[in-house]
């Protein structure tokens, strides 16, 4: 099940696609399940919304309805080139905004969270080989035993103490590669009021 709502059956090579069929029908109820849930957390973007922390959203509507939509970044400007007689909240309207949304936390995480890491890494006496980026679907970091850190770039769309609880969160795994109650105490070291973060954190799913 793809963050786009769409649903996808992986089969082993050679496998009958009767297989896939046969699948998606055991699976019916939950997939019906995960569809309601879909659309109701689905995240809409509207004229005037933060893309992140420096790139706003703007939709201009087009008077000729046979134009096709389309997605420009000008700046920190994501625009939406929309025909008036086109639903702004459709799905696809919405999927056509990916990329373009994308590129820009992807552009803001590598300008901010390297830097932002790095002090936090000083401040609190952690050093870590190298960090990498990525978009996960459940995570929004990890640390390697070789001590790469991993970060999601939709980290952009959080509080900016809810950012340094998950670099703190990773760098600690460079010390615990684990969650022992070690662990925990080096996080709270760091971060005196981490259970009301990581709380908060719950709430919250990359995009």
């Amino acid at each position: 099940m793809q963050r786009n709502g769409e649903i996808s059956v992986t089969l082993p090579y050679r496998a009958a696609l009767s297989n896939a069929s046969k699948i998606v029908e055991n699976s019916r109820e939950d997939i019906r399940k995960w569809k309601i849930k879909y659309h109701q957390n689905r995240l809409i973007y509207r004229d005037g919304d933060t893309i992140g922390k420096s790139h706003i959203f703007k939709v201009v509507y087009l008077p000729d309805t046979s134009s096709q939509p389309s997605v420009r970044t000008h700046g920190s400007q994501i625009c939406l080139y929309l025909p008036i007689n086109d639903q702004l909240e459709s799905q696809k309207t919405q999927n056509l905004l990916a990329p373009a949304i994308k590129k820009a936390l992807t552009k803001e995480a590598k300008l901010y969270l390297p830097q932002r890491l790095s002090y936090l890494a000083e401040q609190h006496d952690f050093s870590y080989k190298k960090t990498r980026f990525g978009t996960p679907s459940s995570r929004w970091g990890s640390c390697s035993p070789t001590g790469t850190i991993s970060l999601n770039i939709n980290l952009m769309i959080l509080d900016d103490k809810i950012i340094d609880y998950v670099l703190i969160h990773e760098l600690c795994h460079t010390k615990q590669l684990n969650h022992s109650t070690l662990f925990w105490s080096l996080v709270e070291n760091c971060l005196p009021d981490y259970r009301a973060l990581r709380m908060k954190l719950k709430k919250q799913q990359p995009i």
